[in-house]
């Protein structure tokens, strides 16, 4: 599956979900659940999904992850992953995830803050309770807010013309 410049708002449940679809690429999405959503992103699969230049906002789950199916070997970078209120930026969503001691690669993502403790704060997974199967790999982060706009090879060598 291949999603690429979308935008969900406000959908009754998560924005987007992820479920056992095979390797999944999420590019240049907006994704925001704020009040009523059950969250943005929910990762539902083992199989592989990378994530880019994406913009997650939500006040409940940024990314609520239950997986099932196979190892995946995930990645999440270049994003913009803002909660606001009392959301989880990553939590274990009912359990049931079933690959202990895999690890999610969220390095390189803005997430509001410089503060690693904060992040740490609302991050639910295996270095919070053992019986979670999954933990958050999210340092080094991004210095700062990140581009979420995708960059040409042609729009980089028309700077050097």
């Amino acid at each position: 599956m291949t999603l690429e410049g979308c935008s969900f708002s406000s959908c009754s449940r998560f924005g987007v979900a992820v479920s056992d679809c095979g390797p999944s690429e999420i590019r240049d999405c907006v994704i925001e659940q704020i009040g009523g959503g059950s969250g943005g992103v929910r990762l539902m699969s083992g199989y592989q999904v990378l994530m880019e230049n994406n913009l997650v906002i939500s006040d409940t789950y940024c990314f609520a992850v239950q997986g099932s199916g196979q190892s995946g070997g995930s990645v999440f970078r270049n994003n913009h992953i803002l909660r606001q209120g009392d959301g989880w930026y990553v939590a274990d969503w009912y359990g049931g995830y079933q690959h202990p001691g895999e690890v999610l690669d969220m390095e390189g993502n803005y997430w509001g803050t410089q503060d690693p403790e904060e992040i740490a704060t609302w991050i639910l997974d295996g270095n919070d309770d053992h019986e979670i199967g999954f933990v958050v790999d999210f340092l080094p982060m991004a210095d700062g807010p990140v581009s979420t706009e995708r960059v040409t090879l042609d729009g980089i060598k028309a700077l050097y013309r």
